[in-house]
């Protein structure tokens, strides 16, 4: 049986703690394996649609901006090794499907790391985890962290 080898990995990332452990995970795998990381910070644009009708113009941007600022956070706490190739990700749209279909298919990815629970506790009992979905529709193998 041969070893899969994994040359490209996504992670999810909204900023809570397993978000942030799985990014250190995926780097730490692709340190070992010499595979490119690309961490993605998926703005849900259903939230932005809500927000929008309120009349807050704004959303789009201040969004952005808290997207950038987690990104600041997070390498600010973790060591990231000079020899890695990692690459942030912005995007708006669902959370679910960008991290699960769209995202490994645009950027060729052939493993998803992702945090078992995430910032929205209430989307997660209404609708389901992003990790959950993930696992479920991914054609790609995934890692959940807690």
């Amino acid at each position: 049986m041969s070893q899969q080898t994994y040359e490209h990995i996504l992670v999810g990332f909204d900023g809570s703690t397993p978000a942030k452990n799985a990014v250190r995970k995926a780097i730490a795998l692709a340190e070992e394996i010499n595979a490119k990381v690309t961490i993605a910070y998926i703005i849900d644009k259903q939230n932005i649609d809500l927000v929008l009708i309120a009349g807050y113009t704004n959303a789009v941007e201040e969004a952005e901006k808290v997207a950038k600022e987690e990104f600041e956070k997070l390498f600010n706490e973790i060591n990231v090794p000079e020899n890695i190739n990692i690459v942030q990700e912005i995007r708006l749209g669902n959370p679910k499907l960008f991290i699960a279909k769209k995202l490994p298919e645009e950027l060729n990815v052939d493993l998803i790391f992702c945090g078992a629970t995430g910032t929205n506790a209430i989307e997660r009992f209404i609708l389901g985890s992003v990790a959950h979905h993930v696992i479920n529709h991914s054609k790609v193998d995934v890692t959940v962290v807690r």
